[in-house]
């Protein structure tokens, strides 16, 4: 239940990084010496990445973090659990599995995704709607707030 808050991150703050083939904007979290400019409620890294055409993106991933990624141009390839390549096409989300590094390649195309990694909070999940909270009380609670315009006064 806790207020809800807006962040405006302008592009000129998010920090860019050169890797070989690849070009890394940190939007939150920490990556390759760069920190990013949006503060989170709990650990989380979130990155925009841009892989060169047939070019491999390597990231280092805690063993106890879960992660994704969000392909949004082209197609990356990234091994599966039993090692085979799989491949992320443009618009689909996948969750990453494994330990150690993450090795994404990028297709003929070249790729442009986001990726996102963070410790799992094991929190219950209540949604409905708008909102998502943690039981449904909270989410009827909020259908509350809204009607009576309390959300209005806490932002």
């Amino acid at each position: 239940m806790s207020p809800p808050r807006y962040q405006d991150v302008p592009a000129a703050r998010i920090a860019t990084v050169a890797r070989d083939g690849a070009s890394v904007r940190v939007i939150a979290g920490e990556a390759f010496g760069a920190k990013g400019a949006a503060n989170t409620l709990v650990p989380v890294r979130l990155l925009d990445v841009t892989i060169a055409a047939a070019s491999d993106f390597t990231l280092e991933v805690p063993d106890s973090h879960a992660c994704f990624v969000y392909a949004y141009e082209g197609t990356v390839r990234e091994p599966d659990r039993d090692g085979k390549p799989r491949e992320i096409a443009r618009g689909t989300l996948a969750v990453l599995e494994g330990s150690g590094g993450v090795t994404l390649t990028a297709g003929s195309a070249g790729a442009k995704l986001l990726f996102a990694d963070g410790q799992p909070i094991r929190e219950p999940i209540a949604r409905y709607g708008p909102f998502v909270m943690n039981t449904r009380e909270e989410v009827a609670k909020a259908f509350d707030d809204y009607s009576r315009g309390a959300l209005d006064r806490a932002v």
